[in-house]
């Protein structure tokens, strides 16, 4: 009988912890602290990025870039859960197109009251990236093309060029 009254402030505790989690609305992945805040992920990110590195070096030779972290612009052409395919702006179509990889899927969907931002098909981004490699894509169209790929670490609006108000970022 002492046994169990030990336990009880503990089981109430956990039991109120429940209810008022239950009433404030489910946790998010976005809302769950993977180490430091996106605040702090997002400028140390920035550090690291390589201005002077394009898609094009990128396309020329994977391997004199492959490693560094760009800031590439674009239009987002299709979204999978686990990537999305940008095609830049520049001379060359082809040589102009982008995988970036995603860690978790972007947001779908937003409810009253929340200031969730979402990106869709076409939506002009700004993305943070570190080159991996070159790989193969199929288009909607059934064709292959070979592209960058990026670890993806942040994706904005094109008018968030300075990543103020990111739609999405990596959970590093």
């Amino acid at each position: 009988m002492l046994r169990k009254l030990q336990l009880f402030p503990w089981a109430s505790l956990c039991a109120a912890a429940l209810l008022l989690s239950g009433c404030s609305g489910t946790v998010s992945e976005r809302e769950v602290s993977y180490g430091p805040s996106n605040e702090d992920f997002v400028a140390a990110i920035k550090q690291e990025i390589d201005y002077l590195v394009s898609c094009e070096d990128a396309m020329e030779d994977i391997d004199a870039v492959r490693g560094r972290v760009v800031k590439w612009y674009g239009d987002i052409v299709r979204i999978w859960d686990d990537k999305v395919h940008i095609q830049s702006h520049g001379q060359e179509e082809y040589w102009n197109n982008f995988i970036l990889l995603l860690d978790h899927p972007l947001p779908k969907e937003s409810h009253i009251g929340e200031s969730t931002q979402m990106v869709f098909e076409r939506d002009p981004v700004y993305v943070v990236g570190r080159i991996m490699d070159r790989k193969s894509v199929l288009l909607k169209s059934g064709t292959e093309m070979t592209v960058p790929h990026l670890k993806g670490f942040i994706i904005s609006k094109a008018n968030d060029r300075d990543f103020e108000n990111p739609v999405w970022v990596g959970h590093k």
